[in-house]
């Protein structure tokens, strides 16, 4: 999935890991990875845990919280 300004990249999953990491990055020429969304077992839910200085406007947040509501529903539909 993209948004309008980001986009979300899954990562090559480790063999003892249940569920998918997504670094969440920027569309421009040299991208720039802003944090990931990843399963919070306390929570047991996806979470976005974003890097340090980074700075989100109402967009980009909402991409992520409907990319997080996609993966949750696919999750609660297998």
């Amino acid at each position: 999935m993209e948004g309008k300004y980001i986009k979300f990249e899954k990562i090559p999953k480790a063999p003892n890991r249940k569920t998918n990491i997504y670094k969440v990055i920027t569309k421009y020429d040299n991208p720039e990875i802003l944090g990931s969304i990843e399963w919070f077992s306390r929570w047991h839910k996806y979470a976005f845990f974003p890097c340090q200085n980074t700075v989100f406007e109402t967009i980009c947040l909402n991409d992520i919280i409907n990319f997080i509501d996609e993966l949750m529903e696919e999750r609660k539909n297998k």
